[in-house]
């Protein structure tokens, strides 16, 4: 069963020189959400809007559905993005969908 998105985001990959990482993403990512209001992780899957690969470095417009319950989510929030406890990226909610199931 396919998630609906909770939120569009306009996300900006760290360099590889910065994040360590040199392999591209594709659409259906999973990584790690951090929220500057709550000291907690969230898992989501990232797809990607008008692109399949995004190579560190880049920004990307993508459709985020988050794997638990969010509340207090707003156009504008900043986010980080970890791949373990590497810090991957920096995003900003777009857009926050209706539905979020």
């Amino acid at each position: 069963m396919e998630r609906k998105p909770n939120f569009k985001a306009q996300i900006t990959y760290f360099s590889s020189y910065k994040s360590g990482l040199t392999s591209p993403f594709s659409s259906g990512f999973r990584c790690v959400l951090r929220f500057p209001f709550i000291n907690k992780d969230f898992f989501c899957i990232q797809n990607y809007i008008d692109t399949e690969l995004v190579f560190p470095g880049e920004n990307v417009t993508t459709n985020i559905s988050v794997l638990d319950n969010i509340k207090d989510l707003y156009n504008g929030l900043d986010f980080e993005l970890f791949l373990n406890t590497v810090k991957i990226g920096e995003g900003v909610i777009t857009e926050v969908y209706l539905s979020s199931t």
